[in-house]
């Protein structure tokens, strides 16, 4: 049996590094919700070394049969193009401030962890508040940015968001791999990349906010007050540019 497959010990670094994954891909659930579970339910579907990749809690395993992936397949192509979309896309995140969170509580408590073989609503508790951080870092600069850039800047944005979560997701799916082969005698390795991973997501979430506000910085127009001020003292200039008239002698 893999011992990756079987959590007793919550401290062994097997424990940790199922944890670890959990947490990175709920957190991932916040910038890209049914692309992280489509991606999950196909990960679950894969064998290395005759031990599956991720393992899926009772119910949950339905994530990783044909018809739920085929529907998971399409949201997700709808879920991407959405976002590219303004007005469409703040909608959409509007919609996500339920469903993310909801789905971040799914991935810890539906996957083989030491928070969810302990307490699964302490999971989902825990997974819905990294997806919700997630989506409301995300959330809120993409208004700042169409604010700022008239919606311009958010494909640029978007694609970038696009970018993070299917690295993220794939980093982590290799991490899991090397964990499986070298479970025998370095699983600590693939424990290294996940935490790797999970604090690469955090620092990218914080990039891509960081450049979102550089984003707003050049597109926003100067400061009316500024500008009426510059206007006055121009005009204050031309006035006193111009001699008074003499007063006619009484």
């Amino acid at each position: 049996m893999n011992p990756l497959d079987s959590i007793t010990n919550p401290f062994s670094d097997q424990a940790i590094l199922a944890l670890v994954a959990a947490l990175g891909l709920s957190s991932t659930a916040g910038l890209r919700a049914v692309a992280t579970l489509f991606a999950i339910g196909v990960v679950s579907d894969i064998n290395v070394n005759g031990h599956p990749l991720l393992t899926l809690h009772g119910n949950f395993t339905v994530l990783g049969s044909t018809p739920v992936l085929i529907v998971l397949g399409v949201l997700t192509i709808v879920e991407i193009l959405v976002d590219k979309f303004p007005v469409l896309d703040s909608l959409n995140d509007v919609i996500h401030t339920v469903i993310r969170p909801v789905v971040g509580a799914v991935i810890v408590a539906g996957t083989t962890n030491t928070l969810s073989d302990t307490n699964v609503w302490i999971a989902a508790g825990v997974g819905a508040v990294l997806a919700f951080s997630v989506h409301a870092t995300k959330s809120t600069t993409r208004v700042a940015t169409t604010a700022a850039t008239a919606g311009i800047g958010n494909p640029v944005v978007s694609t970038m968001e696009d970018v993070l979560a299917v690295g993220a997701i794939l980093l982590i799916v290799v991490a899991k791999s090397v964990a499986i082969l070298n479970a025998q005698w370095a699983p600590w390795v693939g424990l290294a990349l996940l935490i790797i991973v999970l604090l690469a997501v955090l620092l990218i979430v914080l990039l891509a906010w960081r450049i979102s506000v550089a984003i707003v910085r050049v597109f926003k127009p100067k400061p009316a007050k500024a500008s009426a001020a510059v206007t006055g003292a121009s005009a204050a200039s031309a006035a006193s540019a111009i001699p008074l008239e003499r007063q006619p002698a009484e």
